[in-house]
């Protein structure tokens, strides 16, 4: 008997407890918790820093308002009625890269431990949290204890002078490196307006569509042919991604590759882009910006990003399905309205586009 399947199959991200990449910092006393991700903060300058802490305040007054916020100019401060689950926390703290966790009070998926001698006795009862230890900071202690020893059962952890921010955040970098960039090439529009499918068109001495594939090929880890359903068969040499969001166009093509991978970074290529070539991708690829939600080209014609020709990170598959729930369906508007980095010192010609065929017969002459 066929066993029913609830719920569908679904490719989940990786994160842990509420990020990707996060770390519970545990052994010492939530002063100095705060204090050493303070420091590593204002050192991770390429990237965006969150932090999460819980108050030893008993006597905190009650909000006025189920929800409420204040604009600092500077920055906002969040108030919010009733208590936070691990969905939320996730989704609030999307955007960033790197997250530090005060241990004392949440647990997190990796561990940094400080070795501090007035709270061993807190870190041994503290034994089941440490599930994933990543590095020791030695604050005060000649040896490592023999509970922590048990623990780390023969695995080798770098262990760090707690005063030495340097090693630290040189650990904190390397651990928390870029998701991979994958190709997805935009070959499954209806081309209603040329009149013929604007991914067969020969501009380089092959179809537009494999001339791209090609380009992304050679410069991504792995690369997809973004089609209709009624494509599949057609494309069948190439690897592709059948759009789950039909009546989307270009935003429903983006969704679906991410709802395939959510945990690389995808590099998306328009096929009605007949400049686009291995000098502007590989263009793109050096002036990415991770901490941002997508790396896109500033288009002088319109005033904005190009959607058409640009990198959008894991933390924009989040950003893309809210503007879908409020009944926005452009990547453009996600871009103006999302911390996007520019690329502005390049030719605009990559970004021509070629739509109907008097503007291909203009271009081919």
């Amino acid at each position: 008997m066929k066993k029913h399947q609830k719920h569908p199959k679904l490719a989940k991200p990786h994160l842990g407890k509420y990020h990707r990449n996060e770390w519970a910092i545990v052994g010492t006393n939530c002063g100095a918790i705060k204090e050493l991700a303070i420091s590593m903060k204002q050192e991770l300058m390429d990237y965006k820093v969150g932090y999460l802490d819980a108050s030893h305040a008993k006597d905190l007054a009650e909000p006025d308002f189920s929800l409420g916020v204040l604009d600092c100019q500077k920055y906002h401060q969040l108030e919010v009625e009733g208590g936070f689950n691990e969905y939320d926390y996730k989704i609030g703290f999307n955007e960033m890269d790197v997250l530090l966790v005060n241990g004392n009070h949440f647990p997190a998926a990796r561990q940094i431990v400080v070795l501090d001698e007035a709270k061993l006795g807190s870190l041994e009862r503290r034994l089941e949290q440490l599930t994933d230890i990543q590095l020791i900071l030695n604050k005060n202690v000649n040896e490592i204890p023999d509970f922590l020893k048990e623990k780390i059962n023969g695995k080798e952890i770098p262990v760090v002078d707690f005063n030495n921010k340097n090693e630290t955040i040189n650990y904190i970098k390397n651990t928390s490196q870029p998701a991979p960039v994958y190709g997805l090439v935009l070959a499954g529009g209806r081309s209603t307006r040329m009149g013929a499918d604007k991914g067969k068109i020969i501009y380089h001495g092959k179809a537009q569509r494999e001339y791209l594939y090609d380009i992304l090929k050679s410069n991504c880890e792995k690369t997809y042919l973004s089609c209709r359903e009624d494509q599949v068969g057609e494309l069948g040499a190439f690897p592709t991604i059948a759009d789950n969001y039909p009546g989307l166009g270009v935003f429903g093509a983006i969704l679906s590759a991410f709802r395939k991978n959510p945990n690389v970074a995808w590099l998306v290529v328009a096929c009605d882009l007949p400049f686009v070539n291995n000098k502007i991708i590989k263009k793109i690829l050096e002036k990415r910006s991770f901490k941002n939600i997508a790396t896109a080209f500033y288009n002088s014609e319109t005033g904005f990003a190009d959607p058409l020709l640009t990198i959008y990170e894991p933390k924009s598959y989040l950003k893309l399905v809210q503007f879908m729930t409020l009944g926005y369906s452009c990547p453009r508007k996600v871009l103006i309205n999302s911390d996007t980095h520019l690329i502005k010192d390049f030719d605009q010609k990559y970004l021509r586009n070629v739509n109907t065929k008097e503007e291909m017969e203009a271009l081919k002459k």
